[in-house]
Protein backbone atom coordinates (compact mmCIF):
# COMPACT_ATOMS: atom_id res chain seq x y z
CA UNK A 1 0.00 0.00 0.00
CA UNK A 2 2.80 2.28 0.68
CA UNK A 3 4.39 2.22 -2.57
CA UNK A 4 0.64 2.81 -4.39
CA UNK A 5 -0.17 5.74 -2.14
CA UNK A 6 3.11 7.30 -2.22
CA UNK A 7 3.12 7.65 -5.81
CA UNK A 8 -0.56 8.63 -6.05
CA UNK A 9 0.28 11.25 -3.05
CA UNK A 10 3.29 12.42 -5.06
CA UNK A 11 1.03 12.77 -8.15
CA UNK A 12 -1.67 14.78 -7.06
CA UNK A 13 0.26 17.25 -4.92
CA UNK A 14 1.91 18.47 -8.02
CA UNK A 15 -2.22 18.86 -9.35
CA UNK A 16 -3.34 22.55 -10.35
CA UNK A 17 -7.00 22.10 -10.07
CA UNK A 18 -9.75 19.66 -8.60
CA UNK A 19 -10.33 18.17 -12.43
CA UNK A 20 -6.65 17.31 -12.58
CA UNK A 21 -6.92 15.49 -9.17
CA UNK A 22 -9.40 12.93 -9.87
CA UNK A 23 -8.17 12.26 -13.51
CA UNK A 24 -4.80 10.59 -11.34
CA UNK A 25 -7.05 8.92 -9.03
CA UNK A 26 -8.78 7.87 -11.35
CA UNK A 27 -5.60 6.90 -13.35
CA UNK A 28 -3.77 5.28 -10.77
CA UNK A 29 -6.63 3.27 -8.51
CA UNK A 30 -7.41 1.72 -11.98
CA UNK A 31 -4.48 -0.12 -11.93
CA UNK A 32 -5.51 -2.06 -9.17
CA UNK A 33 -9.44 -2.67 -9.28
CA UNK A 34 -12.11 -1.38 -11.44
CA UNK A 35 -12.77 2.37 -11.60
CA UNK A 36 -14.90 2.97 -14.87
CA UNK A 37 -17.66 4.38 -12.84
CA UNK A 38 -15.08 5.85 -10.35
CA UNK A 39 -17.02 9.20 -9.02
CA UNK A 40 -15.43 12.61 -7.07
CA UNK A 41 -18.35 14.42 -5.72
CA UNK A 42 -17.99 17.57 -3.91
CA UNK A 43 -20.03 20.06 -1.79
CA UNK A 44 -20.97 23.46 -3.47
CA UNK A 45 -21.44 25.90 -1.11
CA UNK A 46 -22.44 28.59 -3.44
CA UNK A 47 -25.42 26.89 -5.21
CA UNK A 48 -26.21 23.98 -2.46
CA UNK A 49 -25.60 20.84 -5.05
CA UNK A 50 -22.60 18.26 -4.84
CA UNK A 51 -19.95 18.95 -8.17
CA UNK A 52 -19.51 15.23 -9.36
CA UNK A 53 -16.09 15.19 -11.54
CA UNK A 54 -16.34 11.45 -13.63
CA UNK A 55 -14.45 10.41 -16.70
CA UNK A 56 -16.67 10.71 -19.84
CA UNK A 57 -14.81 9.46 -23.32
CA UNK A 58 -11.85 10.45 -21.64
CA UNK A 59 -12.11 13.52 -20.37
CA UNK A 60 -12.81 14.87 -16.54
CA UNK A 61 -16.40 16.61 -16.59
CA UNK A 62 -18.39 17.95 -14.13
CA UNK A 63 -21.73 18.44 -13.28
CA UNK A 64 -23.87 20.18 -10.43
CA UNK A 65 -26.75 18.55 -9.09
CA UNK A 66 -29.12 17.66 -6.22
CA UNK A 67 -27.35 15.29 -4.12
CA UNK A 68 -30.87 14.76 -2.14
CA UNK A 69 -32.48 11.57 -1.98
CA UNK A 70 -29.19 9.78 -3.70
CA UNK A 71 -26.49 7.49 -2.31
CA UNK A 72 -24.21 10.68 -1.99
CA UNK A 73 -26.76 12.30 0.60
CA UNK A 74 -26.44 8.63 2.72
CA UNK A 75 -22.72 8.59 2.80
CA UNK A 76 -22.86 12.82 3.59
CA UNK A 77 -25.38 12.26 6.29
CA UNK A 78 -24.08 9.38 8.28
CA UNK A 79 -20.42 10.94 7.97
CA UNK A 80 -19.13 7.12 7.22
CA UNK A 81 -18.42 4.87 4.49
CA UNK A 82 -20.94 3.04 2.72
CA UNK A 83 -21.08 -0.13 0.83
CA UNK A 84 -24.06 -1.77 -0.59
CA UNK A 85 -25.17 -4.80 -2.42
CA UNK A 86 -28.07 -4.84 -5.09
CA UNK A 87 -30.41 -6.10 -2.69
CA UNK A 88 -29.54 -3.20 -0.29
CA UNK A 89 -29.91 -0.41 -2.90
CA UNK A 90 -33.15 -2.26 -3.57
CA UNK A 91 -34.27 -1.85 0.23
CA UNK A 92 -33.82 1.64 0.09
CA UNK A 93 -35.64 1.95 -3.43
CA UNK A 94 -38.43 0.31 -1.94
CA UNK A 95 -38.73 2.48 1.18
CA UNK A 96 -38.57 5.74 -0.91
CA UNK A 97 -34.93 6.79 0.50
CA UNK A 98 -34.17 6.71 -3.14
CA UNK A 99 -36.20 7.29 -6.37
CA UNK A 100 -36.77 4.31 -8.66
CA UNK A 101 -35.64 5.81 -11.93
CA UNK A 102 -32.72 4.93 -13.90
CA UNK A 103 -30.62 1.79 -13.92
CA UNK A 104 -29.75 0.72 -10.50
CA UNK A 105 -26.61 -0.23 -9.70
CA UNK A 106 -25.57 -3.40 -8.74
CA UNK A 107 -22.85 -2.35 -5.64
CA UNK A 108 -21.92 0.75 -4.71
CA UNK A 109 -19.31 1.77 -2.19
CA UNK A 110 -19.38 5.59 -0.84
CA UNK A 111 -16.16 6.95 1.05
CA UNK A 112 -17.24 10.38 2.59
CA UNK A 113 -14.13 13.07 2.29
CA UNK A 114 -13.65 14.57 6.06
CA UNK A 115 -11.97 17.27 7.84
CA UNK A 116 -11.72 17.57 11.68
CA UNK A 117 -14.77 19.51 11.50
CA UNK A 118 -17.51 18.62 8.67
CA UNK A 119 -17.76 16.52 5.43
CA UNK A 120 -16.58 17.96 2.36
CA UNK A 121 -17.39 15.09 -0.24
CA UNK A 122 -17.14 12.03 -1.24
CA UNK A 123 -15.02 9.05 -3.21
CA UNK A 124 -17.60 6.76 -5.12
CA UNK A 125 -17.57 3.68 -6.98
CA UNK A 126 -20.82 2.42 -9.27
CA UNK A 127 -20.56 -1.05 -10.31
CA UNK A 128 -23.48 -1.88 -13.32
CA UNK A 129 -22.33 -5.42 -14.19
CA UNK A 130 -20.59 -7.01 -10.81
CA UNK A 131 -22.93 -7.81 -7.75
CA UNK A 132 -19.57 -7.61 -5.60
CA UNK A 133 -18.31 -5.52 -3.86
CA UNK A 134 -14.61 -4.24 -3.36
CA UNK A 135 -12.28 -6.41 -1.85
CA UNK A 136 -11.55 -6.01 1.72
CA UNK A 137 -7.97 -4.69 0.82
CA UNK A 138 -9.49 -2.12 -1.54
CA UNK A 139 -11.57 -0.80 0.53
CA UNK A 140 -8.76 -0.54 3.12
CA UNK A 141 -7.07 1.83 0.64
CA UNK A 142 -10.10 4.04 0.05
CA UNK A 143 -10.45 4.78 3.12
CA UNK A 144 -6.86 5.39 4.23
CA UNK A 145 -6.26 7.59 0.75
CA UNK A 146 -9.64 9.36 1.63
CA UNK A 147 -8.10 12.35 4.48
CA UNK A 148 -5.14 12.87 2.47
CA UNK A 149 -7.40 13.39 -0.61
CA UNK A 150 -9.61 15.29 1.59
CA UNK A 151 -6.16 18.06 2.37
CA UNK A 152 -5.21 18.05 -1.08
CA UNK A 153 -8.45 19.42 -2.40
CA UNK A 154 -8.99 21.53 0.47
CA UNK A 155 -5.37 23.53 -0.27
CA UNK A 156 -6.96 23.55 -4.46
CA UNK A 157 -10.07 24.84 -3.14
CA UNK A 158 -9.15 27.52 -1.28
CA UNK A 159 -6.79 28.42 -3.83
CA UNK A 160 -9.59 29.02 -6.35
CA UNK A 161 -11.85 30.65 -3.59
CA UNK A 162 -9.12 33.39 -3.51
CA UNK A 163 -9.23 33.44 -7.65
CA UNK A 164 -13.35 33.67 -7.49
CA UNK A 165 -12.77 36.45 -4.93
CA UNK A 166 -9.69 38.36 -7.34
CA UNK A 167 -12.46 37.55 -9.80
CA UNK A 168 -15.74 39.58 -7.80
CA UNK A 169 -13.16 42.16 -6.73
CA UNK A 170 -12.02 42.89 -10.42
CA UNK A 171 -15.41 42.67 -11.84
CA UNK A 172 -16.68 45.34 -9.06
CA UNK A 173 -14.18 47.64 -9.88
CA UNK A 174 -14.93 47.01 -13.93
CA UNK A 175 -18.78 47.91 -12.45
CA UNK A 176 -17.56 51.00 -10.50
CA UNK A 177 -15.23 52.60 -13.10
CA UNK A 178 -18.53 51.92 -15.77
CA UNK A 179 -20.95 53.37 -13.13
CA UNK A 180 -18.49 56.63 -13.10
CA UNK A 181 -18.21 56.38 -16.83
CA UNK A 182 -21.59 56.42 -17.53
CA UNK A 183 -22.43 59.37 -14.79
CA UNK A 184 -19.64 61.34 -16.63
CA UNK A 185 -20.63 60.45 -20.21
CA UNK A 186 -23.89 59.43 -21.10
CA UNK A 187 -25.94 61.69 -18.67
CA UNK A 188 -23.76 64.63 -19.11
CA UNK A 189 -24.92 64.41 -22.77
CA UNK A 190 -28.58 64.22 -23.06
CA UNK A 191 -28.55 67.15 -19.92
CA UNK A 192 -26.01 69.54 -21.96
CA UNK A 193 -29.16 69.27 -24.68
CA UNK A 194 -32.23 69.90 -22.37
CA UNK A 195 -29.74 72.78 -20.79
CA UNK A 196 -29.26 74.08 -24.35
CA UNK A 197 -32.21 74.25 -25.34
CA UNK A 198 -34.45 75.29 -22.44
CA UNK A 199 -31.48 78.14 -22.25
CA UNK A 200 -32.59 79.43 -25.74
CA UNK A 201 -36.29 79.21 -25.59
CA UNK A 202 -36.31 80.78 -21.89
CA UNK A 203 -33.98 83.67 -23.32
CA UNK A 204 -34.84 84.09 -26.69
CA UNK A 205 -38.50 82.86 -27.15
CA UNK A 206 -39.65 85.47 -29.28
CA UNK A 207 -37.00 84.90 -31.35
CA UNK A 208 -38.21 81.63 -32.73
CA UNK A 209 -41.10 80.64 -35.11
CA UNK A 210 -43.52 77.86 -33.62
CA UNK A 211 -41.85 75.29 -35.78
CA UNK A 212 -38.23 76.01 -34.17
CA UNK A 213 -39.88 76.28 -30.95
CA UNK A 214 -42.02 72.66 -31.52
CA UNK A 215 -38.46 71.33 -32.66
CA UNK A 216 -37.08 72.50 -29.47
CA UNK A 217 -39.58 71.29 -27.15
CA UNK A 218 -39.23 67.70 -29.00
CA UNK A 219 -35.35 67.95 -28.49
CA UNK A 220 -35.91 68.14 -24.92
CA UNK A 221 -38.84 65.90 -24.29
CA UNK A 222 -36.46 63.37 -26.16
CA UNK A 223 -33.35 64.06 -24.49
CA UNK A 224 -35.51 63.62 -21.17
CA UNK A 225 -37.09 59.83 -22.13
CA UNK A 226 -33.59 58.79 -22.95
CA UNK A 227 -32.19 60.08 -19.55
CA UNK A 228 -35.17 58.75 -17.77
CA UNK A 229 -34.58 55.34 -19.15
CA UNK A 230 -30.90 55.62 -18.34
CA UNK A 231 -31.58 55.95 -14.77
CA UNK A 232 -34.14 53.04 -14.51
CA UNK A 233 -31.15 51.02 -15.75
CA UNK A 234 -28.82 52.57 -13.80
CA UNK A 235 -30.95 52.19 -10.81
CA UNK A 236 -31.44 48.57 -11.19
CA UNK A 237 -28.44 47.70 -12.27
CA UNK A 238 -26.98 49.14 -9.04
CA UNK A 239 -29.92 47.19 -7.22
CA UNK A 240 -28.52 43.74 -8.63
CA UNK A 241 -24.74 44.26 -7.79
CA UNK A 242 -25.66 45.25 -4.06
CA UNK A 243 -27.73 42.04 -3.51
CA UNK A 244 -30.58 44.29 -3.15
CA UNK A 245 -32.74 42.75 -6.23
CA UNK A 246 -33.97 39.16 -5.30
CA UNK A 247 -36.31 37.43 -7.57
CA UNK A 248 -39.79 36.49 -6.56
CA UNK A 249 -40.22 33.18 -7.93
CA UNK A 250 -43.60 31.70 -9.17
CA UNK A 251 -45.02 29.94 -11.76
CA UNK A 252 -46.25 31.97 -14.49
CA UNK A 253 -47.41 31.71 -18.27
CA UNK A 254 -44.91 33.00 -20.32
CA UNK A 255 -47.66 33.43 -23.32
CA UNK A 256 -49.35 36.02 -21.06
CA UNK A 257 -45.89 38.35 -20.40
CA UNK A 258 -45.13 37.98 -24.19
CA UNK A 259 -47.92 39.23 -25.28
CA UNK A 260 -48.25 41.59 -23.04
CA UNK A 261 -44.86 43.52 -24.36
CA UNK A 262 -45.86 43.09 -27.55
CA UNK A 263 -49.02 45.37 -27.22
CA UNK A 264 -47.18 47.39 -25.42
CA UNK A 265 -44.02 47.73 -28.57
CA UNK A 266 -46.67 47.58 -31.02
CA UNK A 267 -47.04 51.38 -31.57
CA UNK A 268 -43.05 51.49 -31.59
CA UNK A 269 -43.30 48.72 -34.47
CA UNK A 270 -46.16 50.65 -36.81
CA UNK A 271 -43.63 53.58 -36.99
CA UNK A 272 -41.36 50.84 -39.28
CA UNK A 273 -43.83 49.21 -40.81
CA UNK A 274 -42.62 45.67 -38.74
CA UNK A 275 -44.82 42.95 -38.42
CA UNK A 276 -44.92 41.42 -34.74
CA UNK A 277 -45.48 37.49 -34.24
CA UNK A 278 -45.71 35.34 -31.28
CA UNK A 279 -45.58 31.83 -31.06
CA UNK A 280 -45.54 31.22 -27.23
CA UNK A 281 -48.47 29.16 -26.86
CA UNK A 282 -50.85 29.46 -23.64
CA UNK A 283 -49.89 26.99 -21.19
CA UNK A 284 -45.93 27.59 -21.28
CA UNK A 285 -45.72 28.05 -18.01
CA UNK A 286 -42.02 28.34 -16.17
CA UNK A 287 -41.01 29.19 -12.91
CA UNK A 288 -39.34 32.69 -12.70
CA UNK A 289 -39.56 36.34 -11.54
CA UNK A 290 -42.86 37.34 -13.68
CA UNK A 291 -41.11 41.26 -13.52
CA UNK A 292 -37.67 40.26 -14.21
CA UNK A 293 -38.59 38.00 -17.00
CA UNK A 294 -41.20 40.79 -18.75
CA UNK A 295 -38.12 43.27 -18.62
CA UNK A 296 -36.11 40.80 -20.23
CA UNK A 297 -38.52 40.26 -23.17
CA UNK A 298 -39.57 43.69 -23.55
CA UNK A 299 -35.87 45.18 -23.71
CA UNK A 300 -35.08 42.04 -26.43
CA UNK A 301 -38.42 42.56 -28.63
CA UNK A 302 -37.63 46.83 -28.50
CA UNK A 303 -34.14 46.07 -29.71
CA UNK A 304 -35.31 43.34 -32.59
CA UNK A 305 -37.64 46.44 -33.79
CA UNK A 306 -34.92 49.16 -33.20
CA UNK A 307 -32.58 47.24 -35.40
CA UNK A 308 -35.00 46.25 -38.04
CA UNK A 309 -35.60 47.74 -41.38
CA UNK A 310 -38.67 49.59 -42.24
CA UNK A 311 -41.25 46.99 -43.21
CA UNK A 312 -39.48 43.69 -41.53
CA UNK A 313 -40.47 41.44 -39.15
CA UNK A 314 -40.07 40.35 -35.52
CA UNK A 315 -40.72 37.24 -33.98
CA UNK A 316 -40.88 35.53 -30.95
CA UNK A 317 -41.89 31.28 -29.97
CA UNK A 318 -40.49 29.27 -27.12
CA UNK A 319 -39.47 25.58 -27.22
CA UNK A 320 -40.58 23.67 -24.07
CA UNK A 321 -37.85 21.05 -22.99
CA UNK A 322 -37.66 18.30 -20.22
CA UNK A 323 -37.11 20.54 -17.28
CA UNK A 324 -36.96 24.25 -19.18
CA UNK A 325 -38.21 26.55 -21.47
CA UNK A 326 -35.98 28.13 -24.33
CA UNK A 327 -37.51 31.74 -25.36
CA UNK A 328 -36.38 32.92 -28.82
CA UNK A 329 -36.50 36.31 -30.42
CA UNK A 330 -35.42 36.55 -34.52
CA UNK A 331 -35.87 39.25 -36.55
CA UNK A 332 -34.35 40.38 -40.28
CA UNK A 333 -32.55 43.43 -39.43
CA UNK A 334 -29.34 44.49 -39.96
CA UNK A 335 -27.39 42.23 -37.84
CA UNK A 336 -24.31 42.41 -35.43
CA UNK A 337 -20.68 42.56 -36.37
CA UNK A 338 -18.46 39.29 -35.31
CA UNK A 339 -16.37 41.61 -33.06
CA UNK A 340 -19.46 43.29 -31.08
CA UNK A 341 -21.45 40.31 -30.73
CA UNK A 342 -19.49 38.34 -27.82
CA UNK A 343 -19.38 41.77 -26.06
CA UNK A 344 -23.26 42.34 -26.26
CA UNK A 345 -23.74 41.19 -22.15
CA UNK A 346 -20.41 42.41 -21.14
CA UNK A 347 -20.30 45.35 -19.27
CA UNK A 348 -17.11 46.79 -19.61
CA UNK A 349 -17.32 46.35 -23.11
CA UNK A 350 -21.20 47.62 -23.64
CA UNK A 351 -22.05 48.10 -27.35
CA UNK A 352 -24.14 51.36 -28.07
CA UNK A 353 -25.43 51.49 -31.84
CA UNK A 354 -28.27 53.53 -33.28
CA UNK A 355 -31.11 51.87 -34.56
CA UNK A 356 -31.94 51.86 -38.58
CA UNK A 357 -34.25 55.14 -37.75
CA UNK A 358 -31.50 56.57 -35.43
CA UNK A 359 -32.97 55.35 -32.57
CA UNK A 360 -30.86 55.36 -29.23
CA UNK A 361 -29.71 53.12 -26.74
CA UNK A 362 -28.17 53.24 -22.80
CA UNK A 363 -26.02 50.47 -24.03
CA UNK A 364 -27.42 48.88 -20.48
CA UNK A 365 -30.67 47.01 -21.57
CA UNK A 366 -29.21 43.11 -22.60
CA UNK A 367 -26.23 43.76 -19.78
CA UNK A 368 -29.54 43.43 -17.56
CA UNK A 369 -31.51 41.20 -19.22
CA UNK A 370 -27.85 39.01 -18.78
CA UNK A 371 -28.34 39.39 -15.14
CA UNK A 372 -31.87 39.13 -14.62
CA UNK A 373 -31.53 35.51 -16.46
CA UNK A 374 -28.84 34.19 -14.53
CA UNK A 375 -30.54 35.68 -11.39
CA UNK A 376 -33.56 33.39 -12.39
CA UNK A 377 -31.33 30.46 -13.30
CA UNK A 378 -30.67 30.18 -16.87
CA UNK A 379 -28.90 31.79 -19.63
CA UNK A 380 -28.95 33.80 -22.41
CA UNK A 381 -26.98 33.83 -25.74
CA UNK A 382 -26.66 36.05 -29.19
CA UNK A 383 -26.49 34.70 -32.55
CA UNK A 384 -26.09 36.68 -35.67
CA UNK A 385 -24.53 37.50 -38.99
CA UNK A 386 -24.60 41.48 -40.77
CA UNK A 387 -27.24 42.23 -42.72
CA UNK A 388 -28.91 38.87 -41.67
CA UNK A 389 -30.42 39.94 -38.75
CA UNK A 390 -30.45 38.47 -35.20
CA UNK A 391 -31.44 36.08 -32.66
CA UNK A 392 -31.78 36.16 -29.22
CA UNK A 393 -32.34 33.04 -27.11
CA UNK A 394 -32.81 32.34 -23.36
CA UNK A 395 -33.37 29.33 -20.85
CA UNK A 396 -35.27 29.67 -17.89
CA UNK A 397 -36.72 26.82 -15.50
CA UNK A 398 -40.24 25.07 -15.65
CA UNK A 399 -39.82 23.78 -12.40
CA UNK A 400 -37.35 25.04 -8.82
CA UNK A 401 -34.12 24.61 -9.63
Amino acid sequence: MQKITGQLFNRINLASNISEIFQILQSELNNYFDCTNLYLGLLNNRNKNIDIYFLKEGQVVCESQNYLRTLNNLVLEQKEALVLTENEIAQYISSGKLPSNGTPARSWVGIPLKTNTSVIGLLAITNFENTNVLSASHLELLNYIAPHITQFIGRRQSEEALKFSENQLRESNISKDKFFSIIAHDLRGPFNAIIGFSDLLYNEFDSFDESEKKAMIKNIYDASLGTFKLLENLLEWSRIKTGRSIPSLEYVDLSTIANACLSLLRPQAEKKNIKLFSGIHFGSIAYCDENMIKTVIRNILSNAIKFSQIGGFVKIWANLKEEWIEVIVTDNGVGIANENLGKLFQLDESVKTKGTMGETGTGLGLILCHEFIELNGGSIKAESEPGKGCQISFTIPKYPL
